[in-house]
């Protein structure tokens, strides 16, 4: 927190790959094997997300930030390096907050799960289904809908 303006940044490593979509244009050949890193790490930082009360509502492939290598090889084996993780926390809110606004819809389509759309709000489940649409890109290379 800046003690003068009294406001929260929040700093992360500077992401030289860029984001998810952008990488996996210039790179459509990335193997399954990076495929299910970019799963992994994103599951798993969204977990700590959730475990911190917080809910995203905006997880889209433009949203998920690479750094560092995905695999070189070593020895003859591929080794992965560097980490994908989940930016851009600008529609957060708490998933405690109680005035959860369910008229607004935030995001992009088609990472929007169904349930906000139908005025049932945003929650983890619908962090979870964004989350299942960047699943669906990276195994086919294409958007679902």
């Amino acid at each position: 927190q800046d003690p003068i303006s009294m406001q929260y940044y929040i700093v992360t490593e500077y992401a030289e790959n860029g984001d998810l979509r952008k990488y996996l244009h210039v790179n459509p050949n990335l193997s399954w094997e990076n495929r299910l890193y970019i799963v992994w790490d994103i599951s798993l930082d969204l977990e700590r997300i959730h475990k911190a009360g917080l809910i995203h509502r905006d997880i889209h492939a433009g949203n998920i930030l690479h750094s560092g290598k995905f695999v070189h090889l070593e020895e003859g084996k591929e080794v992965h390096e560097g980490v994908a993780y989940i930016s851009d926390f600008g529609y957060s809110m708490a998933a405690s907050y109680p005035h959860n606004n369910k008229e607004n819809i935030y995001g992009v389509m088609p990472y929007i799960a169904p349930e906000v759309f139908n005025g049932m709000g945003y929650s983890m489940k619908s962090d979870i289904y964004s989350i299942g649409i960047i699943m669906w890109e990276l195994a086919s290379g294409k958007q679902p809908f």
